[in-house]
């Protein structure tokens, strides 16, 4: 498995943001949050994580952005049988997946 932190970023909370790309079958990107006194702050996503995955192939994330109200995009590629997609996920302050995100494609 290959780690790539992008993105760490303190949050107006004074909370500790960090996001790793992770290149592996299921998960597409993962990003923690560390409180204080460094430890993973549990109440974020699932255990102090926020994981997606797409397609259950050759998915990776290649860029993530912390918005200033706390939300959270990567972007990046995913498999589609033959066909390489553009992936994009949007996740909620607390770790949650954004699912209201409303995209106009062009």
């Amino acid at each position: 498995m290959r780690v790539l932190i992008d993105l760490v970023r303190r949050t107006a909370k004074r909370r500790v943001f960090a996001a790793a790309i992770f290149s592996v079958l299921l998960l597409v990107c993962g990003a923690s949050v560390f409180g204080a006194p460094g430890d993973l702050d549990t109440t974020f996503g699932v255990s102090g994580l926020a994981n997606v995955g797409f397609n259950g192939g050759d998915d990776s994330a290649r860029a993530v952005a912390l918005q200033s109200d706390g939300k959270i995009i990567a972007g990046g590629y995913a498999k589609s049988g033959a066909n390489y997609l553009f992936g994009l996920v949007h996740y909620n302050a607390n770790g949650t997946l954004d699912t209201t995100l409303a995209l106009t494609v062009k």
